[in-house]
């Protein structure tokens, strides 16, 4: 029962998938603390890129005309930052996100493969044959954005 008194109940958000599985990875691995003081070494390095004119990361195609200094923001900042930056044709020093790139590689690999991640991120009941042809079409593009880095990192 809801305060006003009527029947209804209130509509409480669902957990999304990356909660769930930064929670499991966190009763298993991590704690809290490590991953705040991650998160501060990373601020850190975005606090060293702004101070050398750098520290900015892409945004959507619209966001970024709308809003043309976002892109330096912290909240728009990867969480897995690139060893290297690279200077992007607009004039601007960025940083490639390829860990995020592989964890998302590796990701869909694992997730075709083994019951117990498919447990971790499927609703009970279902198959991963259902979500099989987006696993597919995210292995694809990935893989080909990895290559392309490497090829370009390599020629760099």
């Amino acid at each position: 029962m809801t305060p006003d008194g009527k029947g209804a109940t209130p509509v409480r958000p669902r957990r999304q998938l990356g909660d769930r599985a930064r929670a499991a990875m966190r009763l298993r691995h991590f704690s809290r603390r490590t991953e705040q003081a991650y998160l501060g070494k990373v601020r850190r390095q975005h606090a060293n890129d702004l101070a050398q004119g750098a520290g900015w990361v892409e945004l959507p195609a619209a966001l970024g005309r709308k809003l043309p200094s976002a892109g330096k923001e912290w909240a728009w900042q990867w969480v897995f930052p690139a060893t290297r930056r690279y200077l992007h044709p607009q004039g601007q020093h960025r940083r490639y996100t390829l860990l995020a790139l592989l964890m998302l590689f590796l990701t869909s690999l694992v997730a075709a493969r083994s019951k117990a991640f498919q447990a971790l991120i499927l609703k009970p009941g279902r198959s991963v044959s259902e979500i099989r042809p987006m696993l597919n079409l995210v292995q694809l593009i990935s893989g080909v954005m990895l290559i392309a880095f490497a090829a370009q990192y390599l020629a760099s």
